[in-house]
């Protein structure tokens, strides 16, 4: 199985920290705030707008997800960690939704 495949595990856990690495540096350029993660997926804040996003976001293609609908964290987004080639696209789609409301 996968799990007992030690080399798989590894390129996994590599990917998963090369694309958590490229996400925050990303966030960090647009100057979003995000929660760090050990995980598979990062939290980025989007304010009131987390909604909208969200649904722009959709139509580009990229599925995320809300992280509450109440409250603090209704300001955020769950974004997976991906492929590179996944994780580039969420960038490019975040970076033109979020110039077009800028």
């Amino acid at each position: 199985t996968a799990l007992t495949d030690q080399a798989f595990v590894k390129k996994t856990v590599e990917l998963n920290q090369q694309g958590m690495v490229s996400l925050m540096r990303f966030f960090d350029d647009m100057d979003l705030e995000y929660i760090p993660s050990q995980g598979n997926f990062i939290c980025v804040r989007l304010g009131e707008s987390a909604p909208q996003v969200n649904q722009a976001l959709l139509a580009e293609g990229v599925i995320v997800r809300p992280v509450a609908k109440q409250g603090t964290f209704a300001e955020f987004l769950r974004v997976s960690i991906g492929l590179q080639k996944e994780n580039s696209h969420f960038m490019d789609a975040l970076r033109k939704i979020l110039s077009r409301s800028a």
